[in-house]
């Protein structure tokens, strides 16, 4: 992000967008640790009922605000989301 910031806002948002992405992407991949306790117990019980809830909606949200913006860098990692 220091580098960004040395940047000019135009060449700054697509190193910003990409950072941003990567993050979004990783903490989507962090309810699947207990992938491994659902498949050993045949349960869905490991995973969070409520965090799964508030995320759906919160990836929803980001989604569709995402599309009206026309900006990749906000709906492409929440399609990802949504479909993990």
């Amino acid at each position: 992000i220091a580098a960004a910031l040395a940047l000019p806002p135009e060449a700054a948002a697509p190193v910003v967008g990409s950072i941003g992405c990567g993050v979004c992407v990783a903490m989507f991949a962090g309810p699947l640790a207990s992938i491994r306790a659902v498949v050993r117990e045949r349960s869905a019980a490991a995973i969070p009922a409520g965090f799964t809830l508030f995320s759906l909606a919160n990836t929803a949200a980001w989604l569709a605000y995402g599309l009206a913006l026309d900006d990749a860098f906000v709906w492409a990692p929440n399609v990802l989301g949504l479909a993990a």
